[in-house]
């Protein structure tokens, strides 16, 4: 069973990657924006979720 603690924990590190990733890319590079919109999109579904959660 997935849990809320289970979601921050192992997505959080899993995204470390694609951040450090996002500053190696091109800055005008179609996945460099397709990452960042990816990036944020899943922080902004952690914090949703953990905050949903209380």
């Amino acid at each position: 069973m997935i849990t809320y603690q289970a979601i921050g924990y192992y997505a959080c590190p899993a995204l470390v990657p694609a951040v450090i990733l996002l500053t190696l890319l091109p800055r005008d590079s179609r996945a460099r924006r397709l990452l960042s919109r990816a990036v944020i999109a899943a922080f902004l579904l952690i914090a949703t979720i953990v905050g949903l959660s209380y």
